[in-house]
């Protein structure tokens, strides 16, 4: 029977007065904790960056790992690992306070006498702390890979490298093992139509990166400049794919810290990635292909994704850059934190017009209450609006509130998110998430192609533990022709139990009613109700969630708000979503139903076009009684 090599797993939390370090798994030692002074940052990467000191380097690197006793906890495991024949593997650990120690060049350590990475006697790992567990069974072949090759003309240049890594790939293209893709032209909006078929299994991104709050990768934009795209929202791209790794390569020759590729790489695991192999430094472009080749190979033979990138350091044993390449994946053992209701929020958005026949996007944000909207770059970003929506350092429309339908609240763990649409076909398969308190907005996207023109109702459906849980409901215009406004729908939706504070749509505050009261019931209904398909779902949908019955809600509320005077500051801007369903008033204050508007016409105009009407038949009776007279 095979035995499991031994491990050591330690957790590094970010202190006040410096690192806390625990043995969190270990053949010896286990549980014991040590506190330690880390070097700047920024000296250490200095440092790093000369090879005269690397051992200088690894040597402070190792005192912060294993100070005093814990030293022991490792001379134990390496010795069994030894007795073995196999490495000791050796877990980092890092919750999301203390992802800047994931960026110390930790393959640099040295215990003494040696490199323990470089001899192959140690394996590495960093690991995130991720409330979605890592996915099961190791990444086998047939496998797809996307290659992202950015370059733009503002950036320095770095060296294509993709030909040269498709002919030394020839052997697994010609059996089947790969499929390999190259992206053309390299900017985020032809990486998200390429993701409408369907997520690779492998990214390769081939480019800069710049590190603000999260780590940024750099696509080409307009005028082949650069493009920052948030790592956070490349994951959300990714999310419910097929993508089981990021590769991250490619930089200048002189490189700052900050524009390499693995500051994205701890924000890409936290925020879904499974596992992510990117450079901390520079590797020369002959040993970058030595490195990705037989990287790649390794892993398209079987080996795990720690096995491979082992392989591929061994190819760069006898160089100075052995310990570039670095591997960031989830931790082994999420950590959810304490389970139980959640206060959460969903937030949709889509575009408010869309074109019959053209696939388009729509969003869903899991959120906290007292969490933010979604940003002016998430909307851009996950729904594919293009520039002239909103200016860069325009502020993201207020997100109008609403009603859902719930069976109650939300609770930490899994969750899967449906989206269904009569008369579209929607491309994207249930998104599956996982929620834990105290988290970032959750967002997913979706691909849908309307087939009919009229008003379309998206329909969000989260389901937990096997039930459809909360089920919330978006207008959509589908209209004829291939160009279509670029204003956006922002609906905030709540229901009892989950209500955020009162809410403000621009600078108008609006409180929800205790008691919510359900839209009168229209004379008379012009489609049959829809109901639900399946069984389980929450309730029928009833004719009076149409688009024209959301319409009227609005301007029964405009009606009874009693705004001020018209201004800049107070008044309704016209790109406010006129479609969103806005929070029912009490019985008392209730108004008529506003008339019903007429097919693709405005309120407005079809009022003027009755009153043109109007005129027009008394002006030909007055006629008629003039010509009988």
């Amino acid at each position: 029977m095979a035995t499991s090599a031994p491990r050591v797993v330690l957790q590094l939390n970010d202190q006040e007065q410096g690192l806390s370090v625990t043995v969190h798994d270990a053949p010896y030692g286990a549980g014991q904790t040590a506190h330690v002074v880390l070097q700047r940052l920024e000296d250490v990467l200095r440092m790093a960056s000369q090879p005269t000191f690397h051992q200088d380097v690894g040597r402070g690197l190792f005192r912060a790992l294993f100070p005093g006793p814990l030293e022991e906890v490792y001379r134990a495991a390496l010795a069994e690992a030894t007795v073995q024949g196999v490495p000791l593997e050796l877990e980092l650990r890092f919750d999301r306070a203390a992802v800047r120690m994931a960026r110390y060049p930790w393959e640099l350590l040295h215990d003494g006498t040696r490199f323990p990475l470089q001899t192959g006697a140690v394996t590495l790992r960093r690991a995130l702390l991720c409330p979605e567990p890592p996915p099961a069974g190791a990444l086998r072949p047939p496998c797809d890979m996307l290659y992202v090759a950015a370059h733009p003309a503002d950036q320095p240049v770095l060296v294509p490298q993709y030909q040269a890594l498709a002919e030394a790939l020839t052997m697994p293209l010609q059996f089947g093992q790969l499929d390999l893709a190259y992206l053309l032209p390299p900017t985020w909006d032809a990486f998200m139509d390429w993701l409408l078929a369907g997520g690779p299994h492998l990214l390769h991104f081939e480019g800069h990166a710049a590190l603000t709050r999260t780590g940024r990768l750099i696509f080409v934009g307009e005028r082949d400049a650069s493009d920052p795209v948030d790592a956070e929202l490349i994951a959300a791209a990714l999310r419910g794919g097929a993508v089981r790794l990021v590769a991250l390569g490619g930089a200048a020759r002189y490189a700052a810290p900050d524009d390499l590729p693995a500051g994205a790489a701890p924000w890409l695991v936290l925020a879904g990635v499974p596992d992510v192999i990117a450079l901390q430094g520079v590797l020369p472009p002959d040993e970058a292909l030595t490195f990705w080749q037989t990287f790649y190979l390794a892993l398209l033979d079987g080996q795990p994704i720690a096995g491979a990138l082992e392989q591929g350091r061994r190819a760069l044993r006898r160089t100075v850059h052995w310990h570039v390449p670095a591997h960031f994946a989830r931790a082994s053992e999420p950590r959810l934190g304490p389970r139980g209701p959640l206060s959460v929020r969903l937030d949709t958005a889509a575009p408010r017009t869309g074109a019959m026949g053209y696939p388009l996007r729509a969003a869903l944000w899991l959120a906290q209450t007292d969490s933010p909207p979604p940003s002016i770059e998430a909307l851009r970003r996950l729904i594919g609006l293009r520039s002239g929506g909103w200016g860069d350092d325009e502020a993201a429309p207020t997100p109008v509130p609403c009603q859902a339908r719930a069976r109650g609240l939300l609770s930490a763990g899994a969750v899967e998110v449906r989206l269904t649409a009569e008369g579209c076909t929607v491309h994207t398969p249930p998104v599956r998430a996982t929620l834990s308190p105290g988290s970032d907005p959750l967002p997913v996207w979706f691909a849908l192609t309307p087939h009919q023109v009229g008003a379309v109702m998206l329909r969000f459906t989260v389901w937990q533990a096997g039930q459809p849980l909360v089920e919330a409901t978006h207008p959509l215009e589908v209209v004829r022709g291939e160009r279509v406004g670029a204003e956006v729908t922002l609906l905030s939706h709540h229901w009892p139990g989950a209500r955020p504070e009162p809410v403000t749509i621009r600078s108008r505050p609006v409180a929800p009613p205790a008691e919510p009261v359900a839209p009168p019931e229209p004379a008379e209904p012009e489609t049959p109700p829809v109901t639900s398909a399946g069984p389980g779902d929450i309730s029928p949908v009833t004719e009076t969630e149409s688009f024209d019955a959301a319409l009227d809600e609005v301007l029964a509320w405009l009606k009874t708000a009693s705004p001020p005077a018209p201004s800049p500051e107070t008044e309704l801007p016209p790109s406010a979503p006129p479609s969103a369903v806005a929070p029912p008033l009490p019985a008392a204050e209730r108004l008529p139903p506003a008339p019903r508007r007429m097919a693709g016409l405005r309120p407005r105009d079809a009022l003027i076009l009755l009153l043109v009407l109007l005129l027009t038949w008394a002006a030909i009776a007055a006629l008629a009684l003039f010509l009988t007279g």
